[in-house]
């Protein structure tokens, strides 16, 4: 859970006719906390151990976004627009790596998004 400032662009560039090409771009710095709760049971007969590991810190993620796309607009209140979007956020998950050490990872989100917009 954190937040933060925001610093983004966005544009319209008319293409000609009813077309345009959209975009934007933006970074953020979130300030916050994660954590992570881990337990886990090994069952053997008549008996079990149960394992559990919990951290907490304050962490900062960056995060950039950008997004373009080509709009068609039906009407001067109506566009769609299909678009290719990215959202990455870094060092963002607190997780165990494969030497059961806490490690930070990155987060991406990507991909093709089609998009109804109306004026009013």
């Amino acid at each position: 859970m954190g937040a933060g400032p925001r610093l983004g662009v966005v544009g319209e560039t008319p293409l000609g006719g009813n077309w345009s090409f959209d975009w934007l771009a933006g970074a953020a710095a979130l300030f916050g906390q994660r954590t992570i709760n881990l337990s886990a049971t090994i069952s053997e007969n008549p008996s079990a151990i149960t394992i559990s590991q919990s951290n907490s810190d304050n962490a900062t993620v960056f995060n950039v976004d950008a997004q373009v796309g080509l709009s068609y607009w039906f009407n001067p209140n109506l566009k769609m627009t299909a678009s290719y979007r990215f959202d990455g956020y870094f060092n963002a998950i607190r997780t165990v790596n494969a030497s059961g050490n806490l490690a930070d990872v990155n987060r991406y989100y990507q991909g093709p998004m089609l998009r109804l917009t109306s004026k009013f």
